[in-house]
């Protein structure tokens, strides 16, 4: 794993601007699906693809589906501009894109387009709880057994993100697992 991650660094340092570090949820992904010839998974909040270059170059992916809507909306109280991350986004991952399906949907309409029995899905689109909650809810239900779903941004500054997690392991008796900012559940 490590060495997967240590050539996607050496690979892509001269693709962007700085170094993008992989999320630490990435490990425990990678040892989920290490067995899987056939991985199928799904980022919810894509932005710039900086964490789907880094998926689809560190894990044996089959399909990936990039939900994310590409609009400007309010989150944590300030404005998120989208302006130009689609563009980019469509840059960073243009070596994937026989391995990618991009859905500019909200994640909740977009549920129709995604199969069920994913390996895994990534979440780190809106951060007010409504959202992460609906995302928890929604992409579970599409998970297959033994899949993992988990997110970014676990932390003391989005409060939300940790209220609908916890929220979410109680009602389904789930075991929190937590790494940084990373959080993540198996089904």
């Amino acid at each position: 794993m490590l060495k997967k991650i240590k050539r996607y660094l050496d690979e892509t340092a001269n693709d962007f601007n700085y170094t993008f570090i992989p999320r630490l949820l990435l490990r425990p992904m990678m040892k989920q699906c290490s067995d899987k010839k056939k991985i199928v998974g799904a980022e919810i909040g894509v932005k710039e693809g900086h964490n789907a270059n880094v998926m689809l170059r560190c894990l044996d992916i089959e399909i990936l589906y990039l939900i994310d809507p590409y609009v400007d909306y309010m989150e944590v109280g300030k404005l998120v501009n989208y302006s130009n991350c689609y563009k980019v986004m469509l840059k960073n991952i243009k070596h994937f894109k026989d391995r990618i399906v991009v859905i500019k949907k909200c994640s909740d309409e977009a549920l129709n387009d995604i199969p069920d029995d994913l390996d895994f899905v990534y979440i780190d689109g809106n951060h007010n709880h409504p959202f992460v909650d609906n995302d928890i809810k929604n992409y579970y239900d599409k998970l297959k057994v033994g899949g993992l779903i988990g997110g970014h941004d676990f932390n003391y500054i989005c409060p939300d993100v940790i209220e609908a997690v916890v929220d979410f392991s109680v009602k389904k008796n789930l075991k929190i697992f937590n790494y940084s900012s990373d959080w993540w559940f198996v089904k």
